[in-house]
């Protein structure tokens, strides 16, 4: 009975949180997994923005929901209402509740180095993001790397396990050590006198036990991401399907592929989507170059300002595309 209770209130607390960010425009954009792993509270709303800034207080506060019970009690009466309300569809619906499930243990129940090498072969993490990047694929195996990838894992690549791929399974196995131990192994081979001030870096300990608490400015992943790597995949498929009906000489296979509007569309803007790609590989190429401080920002302010400028930069690109191609989907 006090389980019910105490989960009727959290499902309560949930509601009514997803109900006060329903027309917040950076809770529209968070992707699946973060709303399904967080509460996120906008501090801005209750408290002038101009105040917090004065108090050092970030104004995006997050909170992790507890597994299983979060996810019974939490996330999933989130869901329901957001489809409810009309603020999701349930395309959206499904994939958030097939999440949740993935996440709660009920589907993957694996040991953690086993769920790794499984996300390795499939190319997706544990929140459905690309592993190695649609942009990685023209990049020699053993050169896949992210800016946060630490060098170790960068001197491991070889032809069969790229340093993004072996950096997520050590990440997989250890967990929050292993993210611990890569923010350290960073932090000590950082050369200031050629990279300038680490961005987003944060060496008070209390402040970094508390850094998974507190939102960025600017997230680096929304649902448009998601929405147009997804798209993309299909625009791909639909493409490879025609150039081996075509190697085959058959021409049935492609007058009934012809038929399917849908299909047709998705090989129509394939190429329109290669050059979105394109784009989004200068602007992370931009964004690392900042990192290393290859532009003319070299304090720690001074690089943060100019990656979040980038980041929305691409988020803006992401959304108008996204939008454009779903409405011509339909």
């Amino acid at each position: 009975m006090h389980f019910l209770m105490a989960g009727g209130s959290i499902a309560a607390f949930s509601i009514a949180l997803a109900a006060m960010n329903e027309d917040d425009e950076r809770y529209k954009k968070l992707t699946k997994d973060q709303k399904s792993m967080y509460w996120w509270i906008y501090l801005d709303k209750f408290v002038p923005k101009k105040t917090l800034e004065a108090m050092g207080v970030n104004p995006v506060l997050k909170m992790p929901k507890p597994y299983d019970v979060g996810v019974i009690f939490a996330s999933v009466p989130e869901s329901m209402f957001e489809y409810i309300s009309g603020n999701t569809d349930s395309e959206e619906l499904k994939a958030r509740l097939m999440f949740d499930m993935y996440r709660s243990g009920a589907i993957m129940d694996f040991p953690s180095v086993f769920k790794g090498a499984l996300e390795v072969g499939f190319n997706k993490d544990w929140r459905g993001v690309p592993i190695e990047s649609l942009g990685m694929q023209f990049q020699p195996k053993e050169m896949r790397a992210k800016h946060y990838t630490p060098e170790v894992y960068k001197k491991l690549g070889n032809q069969y396990l790229s340093p993004v791929q072996i950096h997520h399974l050590s990440n997989s196995f250890l967990g929050l050590y292993g993210r611990m131990i890569d923010d350290a192994m960073n932090t000590a081979t950082w050369d200031e006198d050629e990279k300038g001030e680490k961005a987003f870096s944060d060496y008070n300990p209390l402040s970094y036990l508390t850094s998974r608490m507190r939102g960025r400015e600017v997230q680096r992943r929304t649902k448009w991401d998601e929405k147009f790597y997804d798209i993309y995949q299909q625009a791909q498929q639909a493409h490879g399907e025609v150039r081996v009906y075509k190697d085959q000489k058959d021409k049935g296979a492609l007058d009934e592929f012809r038929k399917d509007k849908e299909r047709m569309t998705l090989y129509r803007i394939k190429d329109h989507a290669d050059n979105v790609q394109k784009k989004l590989s200068n602007i992370s190429n931009a964004i690392q170059n900042v990192r290393d401080g290859k532009t003319k920002a070299k304090t720690q302010e001074a690089k943060e300002k100019e990656i979040n400028r980038l980041y929305r930069l691409k988020h803006s690109m992401l959304e108008e595309v996204v939008t454009d191609y779903e409405s011509i989907l339909k």
